[in-house]
Order: structure tokens, then sequence, then C-alpha cells
């Protein structure tokens, strides 16, 4: 069993890949148009030098109308950002649902029956982590991607400076900017998967099957002293029935109590976790 589970955990590393790959292409088209429309800008108001002042930009309500547009650019990117977000995410979901019911089937050595029906997939990608969301993360992702883009506009204009001076400071927060969004795909990813893994234990556990669920580890050096704890807490040694909680009480540095890895309910705990819940078929 542990080894199906680690199969299914490199498959949706591999979906999260591909999320991520979508972000990268989102925020990518996102600054080219974003480029676009600020050579063109330049290009009309611009002084023989080649420099653009603020007080320029604000006769006539210039300035007013580059934030419009610039802004209904960065709200449709990051749309398409949330969409591929959620797309990879659904995808996890349901892998990790049907991956972790054949690895089942196969321990009981019995077919479980049972659905993954569309708002439980809902449900799991909204289920909150820390507090938030994913609704509430995207959407505090695109403000913060929309103000971060006007603050570079604005602090380059006051200066004075150049379109490639502007447009290189652009490219650098929109990575920054990217590598957040990725962080979402990460974390929400290992939580999704988790979450679609116990959904479908849920299935097994109300057809009769008895199961038992223990905490792995990644076991390298990036790995955070708690949950290194629950790795030895939670061996497989000592596993634990599958409706209990795991609790990381290692000097209540957390106090994080939750059903899975990705789900202890607090930020130290879930963000960036790469623990992984590994399931037994008891006897």
């Amino acid at each position: 069993m542990e080894k199906a589970f680690l199969r299914l955990d490199k498959q949706i590393v591999r979906l999260t890949r591909v999320a991520e790959q979508g972000v990268g292409r989102q925020y990518g088209q996102m600054l080219r148009e974003i480029r676009a429309v600020l050579q063109r800008t330049y290009d009309r108001y611009s002084l023989a030098d080649g420099t653009l002042t603020y007080s320029q930009m604000v006769r006539y309500g210039r300035i007013d109308k580059l934030n419009a547009e610039i802004e209904e650019i960065t709200r449709k990117y990051s749309g398409l950002v949330a969409g591929e977000i959620r797309t990879g995410l659904r995808k996890t979901v349901v892998n990790s649902f049907e991956g972790t019911r054949g690895a089942l089937e196969g321990a009981a050595g019995r077919t479980i029956r049972g659905v993954l029906k569309p708002e439980t997939v809902t449900e799991i990608l909204q289920n909150p982590i820390s507090g938030l969301k994913l609704n509430d993360r995207l959407a505090v992702r695109r403000y913060e991607t929309v103000t971060t883009i006007r603050q570079e506009m604005t602090r380059g204009l006051v200066r004075g400076d150049r379109y490639r001076d502007i447009a290189g400071r652009l490219q650098t927060a929109l990575e920054i900017d990217a590598g957040k969004a990725n962080r979402i795909v990460r974390t929400e990813g290992h939580r999704c998967m988790e979450a679609g893994k116990k959904a479908s234990l849920d299935v097994a556990a109300k057809g009769g099957v008895s199961l038992l669920k223990w905490w792995k580890d990644s076991d390298d050096e990036r790995v955070r002293s708690g949950h290194r704890h629950m790795g030895r807490k939670y061996s497989k040694e000592n596993a634990i029935p599958y409706d209990e909680d795991f609790v990381n009480d290692l000097n209540d540095l957390t106090g994080g109590v939750g059903p899975h890895p990705g789900a202890l309910g607090t930020a130290e705990d879930d963000i960036n976790c790469r623990c992984v819940m590994v399931i037994e078929v008891g006897s």
C-alpha cells in the first residue's frame, strides 16, 4: 500500500507541474500585453529624451486611461490564472480519488463502489486552508497583482523613468507574483490530493473496509520538525484508526489537528506541506 500511495503522490506532482506551467504561460502573456500598452503610451507621450513623467500623464486624464487599460488586462489574466489553478485542482481530486480506490481494491480484494460527485469536488476545492477558501486566496492574489502593477507604473512615472526601466521592473514584479500563485498551486494541490484520497477512503469505510492510517514525511532536510515528529509518532508501526485525527503536539509549536496532511488547520502546518497519509487495510 505504501508504494501505491507514493506512486499516487508522484502522479499528483506531475499534475501540479502542468498547472504551474499553465500559470506561467498566463503571466507571460499578461506581461507581453501590458508592455505593449506601455510602449504605445511612451511612443505617444514621451519627451525627446525618451522619458515620461507622472505630471504629463495626469494631464488630460492620460494616467486614468493607462491604469484602466492595464487593470483590464490584469483582471483578464488573473481570471485565466485562477482557471488554470481550478482545472489542475479538479484533476488532482479526481485522480487521487480513483487512484486511492484502485489501491484499496487491490489490498482488500474486493470492489469498492462509489461515485465522486461534482459537488463533492467543489466542496473539497473550497475547503479553507488556514481560514481562507480557495476563492478567497485567488481574490487576494488578483488584488495584489493589480496593486503591484499600478505601484510599479506610478513609481516609474514619478521618477521619469524610460520605458525599458519600467518594463524591466514589471517583469521582475510579475515573476515574483507568479511564484506566489504557484505556491497556491502546490499548497492547494497537496491538500486536494489528500482530500481526494479521504473522499475515496470515506466510501470504502462506509462499505465496511477496516482502515488504518499513518503519517509519512518526505524524509529530507526540508521537513519541518513538527512533521518529522508526527512521522515518528504516527509511523507504520503506530498506525491509528482512519477516523482519528493527526495531532502535531511537538512542544505545542502549532497545535495543528486534522484528518490528513495539508488539513491541520494552521498555516505553519499546511502551507507547502509535502507529507502524505498512507493507508493500510485492517484485519
